[in-house]
């Protein structure tokens, strides 16, 4: 097996390799931006209910943590995300 062409093969897996995480990394960041962005929305309009201030003290946040129970949704997330 000619050197060259092995170190050629192997420079080129990894250039790929590298690509395709660097673009899987930035597609996933770009849809988890979306999705907090969403998650925030959804909470203000919620709370808010049209008005242009919301009703504060009702726990939401506690109580869709604990009603959704799905790993990285709790409530430091949602309080972040706002």
């Amino acid at each position: 097996m000619d050197k060259y062409n092995f170190e050629l093969l192997m420079n080129c897996i990894k250039n790929i390799n590298d690509k395709a995480g660097n673009a899987a990394k930035s597609a996933v960041n770009q849809l988890m931006t979306l999705r907090n962005w969403a998650i925030g929305y959804y909470i203000v309009e919620y709370e808010q209910g049209g008005s242009d201030r919301a009703e504060y003290g009702s726990h939401l946040l506690k109580n869709l943590e604990e009603q959704i129970s799905e790993k990285g949704m709790n409530s430091t997330l949602f309080k972040w995300r706002r």
